[in-house]
């Protein structure tokens, strides 16, 4: 597996997958209920996590996979670009789900 010219434009794609999952955790934050709005902060982000999690997750499993059918390819530049992308998208999922709900909390708790 090498690193080619092409891969340079990686961190944009993996900005892009975090932003999206981003927008889908705010925006899970903003229609929850008022019966889910209920509660300490721990069953509020619990309710978010219902959500959210399942969208995110399934947006990147899906990715993961495309770029996983990818990487079977002969094609050397092409192989390791998909190679390197189903290692981010696993990294920006796992930071999406760990670092930046801890981010939203400590934020949420701030506001309130």
């Amino acid at each position: 597996i090498f690193y080619g010219p092409m891969h340079s434009v990686m961190p944009f794609l993996m900005l892009g997958i975090g932003i999206d999952d981003m927008f889908v955790i705010v925006q899970c934050w903003n229609t929850l209920t008022p019966d889910e709005r209920k509660g300490g902060l721990e069953t509020r982000i619990g309710y978010l996590m219902k959500h959210a999690g399942a969208a995110i997750t399934v947006t990147s499993a899906t990715d993961v996979i495309a770029f996983g059918i990818g990487a079977s390819t002969i094609l050397p530049a092409l192989q390791s670009f998909c190679i390197y992308a189903c290692l981010g998208i696993v990294a920006t999922f796992f930071f999406q789900a760990s670092f930046f709900l801890a981010c939203f909390c400590l934020d949420q708790t701030r506001i309130e």
